[in-house]
């Protein structure tokens, strides 16, 4: 019985020694595998690139909204008033100055802008003494 095993043992090891290269199914499953990997990061990737324009849109409607309070709050008198730009784009932005009991006045300043998932609004308030 050691003799088989030994013999067996033998055989396995030259078989395994002999199989020096990948078989078909073998390389068909990793170029498979690969290809799945690179759909996934050009996939993710678009959806950076997309999430990075999105960024820069609402930064640029908040740096709107705070360029227009600081505007009216440091040069205008404290008097009630609306007004609205259509900027390009497809940007729009709307204020309101009012004045509120107590000698303070609000400022309300919202810009709409277009994402490619749709319209947004960014509103921003700011409450200054006369």
């Amino acid at each position: 019985m050691r003799r088989a095993w030994r013999a067996n043992k033998k055989h396995t090891r030259h078989r395994l020694r002999s199989r020096c290269a990948f078989t078909i199914v073998e390389l068909l499953v990793a170029v498979l595998l690969i290809d799945i990997g690179l759909l996934a990061l050009v996939a993710a990737g678009g959806l950076v690139v997309r999430r990075i324009a999105e960024g820069h849109a609402q930064a640029f409607a908040v740096r709107t909204t705070m360029n227009r309070i600081e505007s009216i709050a440091s040069t205008l008198p404290c008097v009630a008033l609306r007004g609205q730009l259509n900027a390009p784009h497809g940007v729009h932005e709307a204020w309101t100055v009012s004045i509120l009991p107590g000698g303070d006045r609000e400022i309300i300043d919202s810009v709409r802008y277009q994402e490619p998932s749709g319209p947004r609004t960014i509103v921003n308030r700011s409450r200054t003494a006369c």
